[in-house]
């Protein structure tokens, strides 16, 4: 039986960034089945080892510094074993943050130049606002509500076109299925080498 997979041989830090609902989880996790020297963290995983409720307040703000240094750590340390290290994070609020992960991007790239490795960053968009709200509303997560309660706060807080300062930032609109998505990427934006594996 065989299997078609990716390798890719250049190192990589390869970021999935965007609002919330705009499909970089699932996208980021079809890439990591189909790249098999890919690994893979979630922002989202971390987080709700502490709280699977609250994405404000005291709480939040404690553990997001510490949260964002594990994905920097994670990358690091990932790239060292040789492997391509794939970060599902928003990052949709960070240049409205004051503390030094505001300017988020700078602490990958020192990793990716510490490496000598390529910083490709997929920013995913929804096809419009009503298919967000919509995403956002069926996911039934418990954080989401204040999203929804308050629709154009939130997207004035993390607006779908947030700042990313990098020259490498891939833009992809989440349309078709995550599978096409994944294959997409991995071909035409990440360059990955085409394998097939036999059991």
């Amino acid at each position: 039986m065989s299997q078609n997979k990716y390798l890719l041989s250049q190192p990589t830090i390869c970021i999935i960034a965007g609002v919330a609902g705009s499909g970089k989880s699932t996208l980021g996790k079809e890439i990591a089945r189909k790249l098999i020297n890919g690994t893979l963290l979630s922002k989202d995983l971390l987080q709700n080892a502490f709280t699977e409720k609250d994405r404000s307040g005291q709480l939040y703000g404690f553990i997001s510094g510490p949260t964002a240094k594990i994905l920097v750590n994670f990358v690091d340390l990932q790239l060292s074993c040789g492997k391509i290290p794939l970060i599902d994070a928003p990052f949709s609020f960070n240049h409205q943050r004051t503390d030094e992960f505001q300017d988020w991007v700078s602490h990958f790239r020192n990793v990716a130049e510490k490496h000598h490795a390529r910083l490709a960053i997929i920013r995913c968009l929804p096809p419009n606002e009503e298919e967000l709200n919509k995403r956002i509303k069926e996911r039934g997560y418990t954080w989401d509500q204040w999203k929804l309660d308050h629709w154009e706060d939130f997207l004035k807080r993390d607006p779908l076109d947030f700042p990313i300062p990098h020259d490498d930032v891939y833009e992809l609109i989440t349309t078709t299925s995550p599978a096409e998505l994944a294959e997409h990427v991995l071909q035409h934006y990440l360059k990955a080498s085409f394998i097939t594996l036999i059991n």
